[in-house]
């Protein structure tokens, strides 16, 4: 099988985690359309002249969509019955030859071992608790201070938010300055 008639990534691969880990219904599940056009025009080549219409894509999808379902609800039982809550790779690997899939196996393989490749190289954060160079009981006293400071301005604002009744609205100024703006225009 050369790679234009299968590609290294497969959209299957790459979607697997998104379609298994979403909480969607059967009515709003799907892939995006522009990964699907750009997986297809690789895949085709820009110089075949073969294009698709809207509706070649969306049968596109929607058959993929179809296959990455059959083979996460195979891969959930087989975790399922192995009393794994999580479906791992292996997982993967038994549902596509359980469905008559076999030949898809290398290639799902090597994307996800690129993914957990990549997954490695990313760099870590930096915890600032452990980098602080703060003891644990100093890092409480902070807290605490951080929080008895944040209490009294919540409680400042609180009071200066209220306004007593006796005081009125505080609106009295703002008519007659409105009619003295009247009477200066009508001078003019």
């Amino acid at each position: 099988m050369s790679d234009r008639e299968f590609p290294s990534k497969p959209a299957a691969c790459l979607s697997l985690i998104w379609l298994t880990t979403s909480t969607h219904t059967d009515d709003d599940l799907s892939l995006p359309k522009a990964t699907v056009k750009k997986i297809v025009q690789e895949i085709v080549g820009p110089t075949s002249g073969i294009s698709l219409d809207k509706h070649a894509y969306d049968l596109l999808i929607e058959c993929s969509v179809e296959f990455v379902t059959m083979i996460s609800s195979q891969a959930n039982e087989i975790a399922e019955a192995s009393e794994k809550k999580t479906i791992a790779t292996e997982h993967i690997e038994r549902a596509l030859r359980d469905l008559g899939f076999a030949e898809y196996i290398g290639p799902v393989l090597v994307a996800a071992g690129e993914q957990k490749d990549a997954l490695k190289g990313r760099e870590k954060r930096i915890n600032k608790i452990d980098h602080s160079g703060l003891s644990t009981e100093e890092l409480i006293a902070m807290q605490q201070r951080l929080l008895q400071e944040s209490a009294v301005k919540f409680q400042t604002d609180q009071a200066a938010a209220v306004v007593p009744e006796t005081a009125g609205s505080g609106m009295e100024g703002v008519k007659d300055e409105e009619e003295g703006k009247d009477e200066v225009k009508e001078e003019s």
